[in-house]
């Protein structure tokens, strides 16, 4: 990462414009999206709830838009599971799910369809209002019960499946996770909203592209005033002591560029030597 910085600010200007334009975009990408998903949860708050459906007959819909539903379910808290963050998902520490089985008399009675994913404080906010409001017998064993709340994937889900199949539970290829409303129900989607809303990620992109524009621009006024000082930075008086200079000293000066040198007989090229004559040959006298 520290390279890529490294490259990125000591490259051509271009470089990083171009990289501050991108994150200015992934910014406003996600302060609308952002505003997109917090404007759904403020739409569910001014609609009704939608009418109360038995867990098993309740059908988890498609898309990314947050989904509210009232449902009939079967809370198991004796069965409830700690998510152990040992199994690969950090993230899922301190969390417990509490399952929801199929009705009994059918089929799939004692199966798990679904549960809540719960941190210690929620659950424990979550099991003290049942047992003292509505179920007492809830301390002890599952209750039958009415619960809203939203109908979304969270964090800890992969690792509920994991748990489940460890103990070997029984449970539904495609587990209904519900979020449910431990307080008002307007109360809990405009603070859903407001969470959504301020997501600081948006902020820190956006920062780190102002941040990114104003030292280019800095790095552009400091090179236009570098070159307003010296406009010939590489002209043969400025690279006089260069090592390429000091090695043309230590082997003397070009004999063409000194005409004394040049003339001179100790200087002056050795004439080409004589091919040597071959001396003829005697001829033999007759007798």
């Amino acid at each position: 990462m520290s390279r890529l910085l490294s490259s990125i600010s000591r490259g051509p200007l271009w470089v990083p414009v171009l990289t501050a334009l991108l994150l200015l975009a992934v910014s406003l990408g996600m302060r609308f999206e952002f505003a997109r998903q917090a404007a759904s949860y403020t739409r569910l708050a001014e609609r009704p709830l939608p009418p109360v459906v038995t867990l098993d007959r309740y059908r988890i819909p498609g898309g990314e838009a947050p989904h509210e539903a009232v449902l009939r379910v079967d809370v198991m808290i004796r069965h409830q599971l700690r998510l152990d963050a040992t199994h690969g998902d950090t993230e899922a520490t301190d969390l417990y799910f509490l399952p929801f089985t199929a009705p009994p008399g059918g089929a799939d009675e004692g199966k798990v369809l679904g549960g809540m994913v719960l941190s210690r404080q929620a659950r424990d906010a979550f099991v003290q209002w049942a047992v003292t409001r509505a179920h007492p017998q809830l301390a002890n064993a599952g209750v039958e019960m009415t619960l809203a709340g939203l109908v979304e994937r969270p964090k800890g889900a992969e690792l509920t499946r994991m748990a489940l199949k460890a103990q070997g539970v029984r449970a539904a290829p495609e587990l209904l996770f519900l979020t449910p409303y431990l307080g008002r129900r307007a109360d809990v989607l405009a603070a859903r909203a407001a969470w959504v809303r301020d997501n600081p990620l948006q902020r820190v992109l956006m920062i780190a592209a102002v941040a990114m524009l104003l030292f280019t621009a800095n790095r552009y006024v400091l090179l236009r005033r570098a070159r307003a000082q010296d406009p010939e930075p590489l002209s043969p008086a400025k690279v006089r002591d260069t090592a390429f200079e000091r090695l043309a000293q230590l082997s003397g000066p070009d004999p063409a560029a000194d005409p004394e040198r040049a003339s001179s007989p100790v200087f002056a090229p050795r004439p080409a030597p004589r091919p040597a004559r071959r001396r003829p040959r005697p001829r033999a006298r007759s007798l």
